[in-house]
């Protein structure tokens, strides 16, 4: 998706079971709630470098609730050629946009099978819809 200062692509969701922030501990969801895995690429139109409020970061579930990102992983300045987000580590911040950004965002969502869900980056970035089910 994208406005006149924001391209937005989610690339991916995964649901995970468990993952490792930074490699050094387990973390488990507690019950009723799940880890989504989010790839993303982010390009601010208006200039090559932006700073961002991590806090604004965050998807909107079907109940209209709003939940932030608890971990990253970042490449900034990517540049043209693809990256796979989801093999970036996750002990960064999500403090800038510098040219052509790829983010790895995790969350912890109430849980459910199967779940439509917005995905904002800033206030003024379009609103991107992906989807995440939970593997039988």
């Amino acid at each position: 998706a994208s406005n006149e200062h924001w391209e937005v692509t989610v690339m991916g969701a995964i649901y995970r079971e468990r993952i490792y922030p930074g490699g050094f501990y387990l973390y488990r969801a507690k019950t009723g709630f799940m880890i989504v895995d989010v790839g993303i690429r982010v390009r601010y139109i208006s200039k090559p470098n932006v700073l961002i409020d991590e806090a604004d970061v965050v998807i909107i579930n079907e109940e209209h609730e709003s939940v932030s990102v608890a971990w990253v992983g970042v490449k900034l300045n990517a540049g043209e050629g693809s990256i796979d987000p989801f093999s970036l580590g996750i002990n960064d911040s999500a403090k800038a946009v510098q040219g052509i950004t790829y983010y790895r965002l995790i969350f912890i969502i109430p849980e459910a099978e199967e779940q439509s869900l917005l995905f904002r980056f800033q206030p003024d970035a379009p609103l991107v819809i992906f989807s995440v089910k939970k593997p039988e």
